[in-house]
This record gives structure tokens, sequence and C-alpha cells, in this order.
């Protein structure tokens, strides 16, 4: 078929679609040492995906850094970002037990809930030596 006669052909959905493509989209290449398209394979292997998709990532994050869907999280920051979610949970954890304290020391206190800690903390240690010599009188028979 001459080019001619391939002109007077309707164009196909494929050919259309390159052509609105090629003006919307341009291509890049870029030349690496082995070494450094080694190092761009491992870190898209470790991240499931090309080395193109990769290297474009990198790229429009150092164009755009302020958008967070480009970012991409590098492992250190994602193992750091686990570490302070579990503190985190402890923390929640720590402090759900001192508000059950509170509520616990609301009943046992009532009114004394005016107290500052340390008045709070000076009570319930009396009140442990207290149960101390009870208990010590209890058990051998004379005071501690």
């Amino acid at each position: 078929m001459t080019e001619q006669e391939n002109d007077l052909l309707p164009e196909s959905y494929m050919e259309k679609y390159k052509k609105a493509y090629k003006k919307t989209h341009r291509q890049i290449n870029i030349t690496v040492t082995k070494s450094q398209y080694n190092e761009f394979e491992k870190q898209a292997t470790k991240k499931g995906k090309k080395v193109a998709h990769l290297v474009r990532e990198l790229a429009l994050q150092s164009l755009h850094p302020d958008k967070g869907s480009m970012l991409l999280v590098p492992e250190v920051n994602a193992e750091t970002a686990e570490e302070l979610r579990r503190l985190l949970r402890n923390m929640a954890n720590n402090l759900n037990q001192v508000a059950h304290q509170m509520n616990l020391n609301a009943k046992l206190y009532g009114t004394q809930l005016h107290m500052s800690p340390e008045d709070v903390m000076t009570d319930l240690y009396t009140k442990l030596q207290g149960i101390e010599k009870t208990v010590s009188l209890h058990l051998t028979g004379r005071p501690s």
C-alpha cells in the first residue's frame, strides 16, 4: 500500500489516540550509569514499582515537594511513623488508666478532689502505711 492510499484510509482508534496523546504528553530520556540504574531498580523493587514510575515520582517530588500525593515516604520515616503510632497508643492507654484512677479516686475522696496531686499522694501514702500497720498487727500480733 502506498502512502497516498494510506492517507485515504480512515484513521483507526489507536492512531487517533496516539495523536491526541502526543499533543498532551512529552517523553524524557535520561542516561544513567549501570550502578545508578541498579540503585533505581533496587528501590523500585522494594516499592513494587517499575523503574520508570519510580524515577517519574522522584522527579515530580523534586519539582513539587509540597504536594503530598507525589511524595514517597522513605523507609526510615515509615519505621519512625510506626514507632510513633505505637508510642501514641501507649500514651492513650496510660491516659485512660489515669482517667480511670481519677474516677476511682473521685468515688473514694468525694469532695476532696480539690486537693493538689502532692496532697493526694501524701494522703495515699499515709493510708498505705496504715494498711501496712494493720496487716502487720494481724499477722504478728504487734504493730510494725
